[in-house]
């Protein structure tokens, strides 16, 4: 080998040995931003899976008290065989209008915690659930249906109630007249 060749092949080994460091670098930074984006669509992509689940499930309640409202006999068997009193001052139908509500409240809740609701429209949805827990109505059933609904869903309406202002009492959801049903 030549004088000038021996001189430089250290110099062409330091620089492809930085420039193979320097790949391994670029490969490992490419590596990891394409773990993160996959892990992101992964989660995703369960959030969606876990919220379509839940949607079916909610369209099946529906569908099951869909069934239900032409029989006015029947539901009135269903919710004393469901262990629910309707309160004389409820009929039949402001029963099953309050539990599909309830129903569709508790969706609405779940969306928001899966993060599918847009946290710029939650605060109205919030206050019409508020007012809704708070109506006279509900609060008269709510204790009998608690349990046929998520946990964390009930603790969130009864924090509802409770920081309700006091102020009003609701009693205009009711429609209440003298001598009539309330609900």
């Amino acid at each position: 080998m030549s004088p000038v060749a021996e001189a430089w092949w250290p110099i062409a080994l330091d620089v492809s040995q930085s420039l193979g460091a320097i790949a391994t670098i670029v490969a490992l930074i490419f590596l990891y931003a394409e773990v993160r984006h996959t892990t992101r669509q992964t989660e995703e992509l369960r959030k969606n899976l876990g919220l379509s689940t839940y949607q079916a499930l909610v369209q099946n309640e529906r569908e099951m008290w869909d069934v239900l409202k032409d029989e006015e006999g029947f539901l009135s068997l269903f919710q004393r065989d469901l262990g629910i009193e309707i309160p004389p001052s409820m009929t039949d139908h402001a029963v099953r209008s309050l539990v599909t509500i309830a129903s569709y409240a508790e969706n609405l809740y779940f969306q928001h915690k899966v993060g599918s609701i847009p946290e710029v429209l939650w605060p109205g949805w919030d206050s019409y659930l508020r007012d809704f827990a708070n109506a006279a109505c509900f609060q008269e059933l709510w204790p009998q249906i608690r349990h046929w609904y998520w946990d964390e869903f009930a603790q969130y309406i009864e924090t509802l109630t409770q920081e309700s202002d006091g102020g009003d009492n609701h009693d205009h959801l009711s429609r209440e007249e003298p001598g009539a049903r309330r609900c």
